[in-house]
């Protein structure tokens, strides 16, 4: 009997003993974590994270590293200022020359030391040569190749404005008073709206010139909102009616004049007989400058010589 109790004694040291070894090996890892490849027990996940933090602080120092190259690599310039011809700088392209200047005005910025300066304000000099000689041979070309010169086309002298004004303003009205049968202003008002009384007393003369003006209450008629995309009162489009096409030509109060004027450039293109590239060009401004579909005379047929000088 009293084998019995030493014998339970052993069975349980040799259990315990086994138990110790199963869950912590000589590595010092439990069974689970080690079966699995060491990567995969218990706490896996914190091996994991831990990684992904080291790969993203070795991406952000290699980061830096690669910003302070290339702060380290500024441009600098091939010799000293003093090196370059007149001549050199006159005909330098336009990028490296920027980057001269750009590098001479940051250091006498930073340093402005006496030469610094003075050699920054030098190159400001040549930079202001080479635009008089830009402007001295855009002169020449412009007076050679009529053509493009805007200024032909856009007055800048007061009896000049006054003519272009009153062609226009002729133009305007032909537009307006040829319309009647073919087009139809739309106004859109509502109640309590005071400039809608206000532009309603406008419209009388439209319609005294034999052009429809039908007006439209958008609290009595809901679906004209969204059908004519209206947002503000009052509003005036002009429709086609042989197609039902429309555009607006006229948000809050509008002169006659300026009805006129938008009438006239959205009639053409309604009609098909504007591109959208002119349809606010007038007839007397075609195949000028301002016509986006007249080519410059370098690709027309007809040519002239032009010099290397």
């Amino acid at each position: 009997m009293t084998g019995k109790p030493a014998g339970k004694k052993l069975l349980l040291g040799m259990m315990l003993y086994l138990m110790l070894c199963f869950f912590f090996p000589s590595e010092g890892k439990g069974i689970w974590y080690s079966s699995w490849g060491g990567e995969t027990g218990w706490w896996w996940y914190k091996e994991a994270v831990k990684k992904e933090k080291v790969k993203k602080v070795e991406k952000e120092k290699q980061q830096i590293k690669e910003v302070k190259k290339t702060n380290k690599e500024e441009w600098k310039p091939e010799k000293s200022l003093e090196k370059y011809t007149y001549e050199e700088l006159l005909t330098m392209p336009v990028d490296e020359f920027r980057k001269l200047l750009n590098y001479y005005r940051d250091l006498a910025v930073s340093n402005p030391t006496e030469k610094n300066v003075y050699y920054y304000y030098n190159l400001v000099d040549v930079a202001r040569k080479k635009a008089l000689l830009f402007m001295a041979q855009t002169m020449n070309v412009m007076h050679k190749y009529p053509a493009l010169y805007v200024g032909k086309d856009v007055p800048v002298i007061n009896p000049g404005i006054k003519k272009e004004f009153a062609l226009k303003r002729q133009e305007e009205r032909k537009y307006a008073s040829q319309i009647g049968d073919e087009f139809g202003l739309v106004l859109f008002i509502k109640p309590g709206c005071p400039y809608c009384e206000v532009q309603k007393e406008i419209m009388r003369y439209f319609l005294s010139k034999g052009i429809p003006v039908k007006i439209v209450n958008i609290m009595e008629h809901p679906e004209a909102v969204t059908k004519f995309a209206i947002e503000e009162v009052p509003t005036i489009i002009l429709v086609y009616k042989e197609t039902g096409n429309y555009l607006p030509v006229a948000v809050g109060v509008t002169s006659i004049n300026e009805l006129e004027r938008q009438i006239a450039t959205a009639a053409g293109y309604l009609k098909g007989e504007k591109e959208i590239g002119s349809s606010w060009l007038y007839d007397f401004q075609k195949g000028t400058t301002l016509d986006p579909y007249t080519p410059p005379p370098l690709w027309r047929k007809e040519k002239k010589e032009v010099k290397e000088r």
